[in-house]
């Protein structure tokens, strides 16, 4: 028996790997009905995260240059859930075409698309709007048209300037992946190749200066870094623990490649971004998966002492990564908004003048602005430290004397308070224990969600 049985010469795997491409589309499929299935009879909607519905409020301010926000205008309401999933799919067939064309091992390519389709930032991106994933989904599509051989590869071009105008780390990301790809195959000099990355580092320039775009746009959620990368500690998105576990193990295995010496560098700068600001997740997200399916293939490539250990273990490990998958496609059921929340925020938008600026804590400012229709004190992708230290200050206040001022200068007239407020804040002392005062009036009260009015 060789060090490759359990993969190369199982009949299993050998047939899963040869139809990969189905299985994984099918694992994805599944995992996207499921979540709808799920968000349908549960009363909820299809999307959830704040992030989904600040795409769809800027969609409805007409003319926009950001590539996701435009695609929601021009698609019918009706259909805006089915956009996640199929973007999902797109992503997935072409990166596998991408990785075919690179002559990537059939056994990589499906562990990364396995780990990737499990990840919780890949399940999130089923039933959300997330930027990073369309922006990936633009790159590979302009990355399949720049691998052809024949003048179809201008075509990428569009592609790759279309994704330019989510953020500039991402743009400058992209920048740097395709300066990599064409010094690597020698082409760096050659007309298209220097065409691409001035039409890359114009847009840039343009975007940062006259347009200002956002260094990473985002976050839309407060930032908690170790759980935002570790989704079993309860953060967003991420990768799970036993994927980071075999990432680490796939270091190891991976040092002695020549192209570790660029991937290492790499994932170094996208843990430096996702320390910065978590919204920038998917790239790192990206490299702790490739390294994993590395790690997997590398650990059960060495000669084992006990075989029965070694099929044991393999099994362990996959079911561990699906168990972690699971119980975060569960977990996401419970995220805003709920059917209560949008019934409050329906009625704020019916019974509030139009003008009306609207207090609650930073993660609701979303649905505040899509559902209410009004405008939220905060706004966490514009200038999150200070929309963060202006909330604490806020929601910490034990004195008037403190408070009023604040919402004074902030021409506060509404305030909501939901579910999740009433656990986080205490009844009988601070914020809430204020709203006691004559200045304040509940208008609405259902189902543990509050509007107030403060004069």
């Amino acid at each position: 028996m060789t060090n490759h049985d359990l993969i190369e010469d199982n009949s299993y795997f050998r047939h899963i790997l040869e139809h990969q491409k189905k299985y994984l589309l099918s694992l994805l499929l599944v995992i996207a009905a499921a979540k709808i299935i799920s968000n349908y009879f549960g009363g909820k909607p299809f999307l959830i995260g704040g992030e989904s519905y600040y795409y769809l409020a800027i969609s409805q301010q007409g003319l926009v240059l950001n590539p996701l926000a435009a695609l929601l205008s021009i698609t019918p309401s009706s259909a805006h859930f089915l956009l996640p999933p199929l973007a999902a799919a797109m992503t997935l067939l072409l990166f596998l075409h991408a990785a075919k064309k690179l002559e990537i091992s059939e056994k990589t390519t499906f562990f990364a698309g396995l780990f990737a389709v499990m990840s919780p930032i890949f399940i999130l991106s089923l039933v959300s709007f997330f930027g990073p994933l369309f922006f990936l989904l633009l790159s590979l599509a302009g990355f399949s048209l720049l691998l052809r051989q024949d003048r179809s590869r201008y075509w990428s071009l569009l592609p790759f300037i279309t994704a330019a105008f989510f953020d500039l780390f991402s743009t400058a990301a992209l920048l740097l992946l395709l300066a990599l790809y064409f010094f690597i195959n020698k082409t760096i000099r050659e007309k298209f190749s220097l065409l691409t990355l001035a039409a890359l580092a114009s847009l840039l320039t343009l975007n940062g200066v006259y347009l200002r775009q956002p260094a990473v746009l985002g976050p839309f959620h407060i930032q908690q870094v170790v759980p935002d990368l570790i989704s079993d500690l309860g953060g967003w998105g991420g990768v799970g623990f036993f994927t980071m576990m075999l990432a680490i193990i796939g270091l190891f295995f991976c040092w002695k490649k020549k192209w570790f010496f660029i991937a290492l560098p790499l994932t170094g700068l996208f843990a430096a971004s996702f320390i910065l600001n978590t919204q920038s997740i998917l790239f790192l997200s990206c490299c702790i998966i490739g390294f994993a399916a590395k790690g997997l293939i590398g650990l059960f490539e060495q000669r084992w002492v006990l075989p029965f250990m070694k099929k044991t273990s393999f099994l362990l490990l996959l079911l561990g990564i699906l168990f972690s998958a699971a119980v975060y496609a569960g977990r996401i059921s419970d995220y805003p908004p709920s059917e209560a929340d949008i019934n409050a925020l329906n009625w704020i938008k019916d019974n509030t003048l139009p003008d009306a600026i609207v207090l609650s804590v930073p993660e609701n400012s979303y649905y505040i602005q899509y559902f209410a229709l009004r405008q939220p004190v905060f706004s966490l992708h514009d200038n999150y430290r200070r929309q963060t230290a202006l909330s604490a200050t806020i929601f910490s206040s034990t004195y008037i004397e403190e408070l009023f001022p604040i919402l004074e200068g902030n021409n506060v007239s509404i305030i909501y308070v939901d579910e999740e407020m009433k656990k986080t804040l205490p009844q009988d002392q601070g914020f809430r224990f204020l709203l006691n005062n004559e200045r304040f009036k509940l208008l609405y009260s259902s189902k543990n969600q509050e509007v107030w009015s403060f004069r």
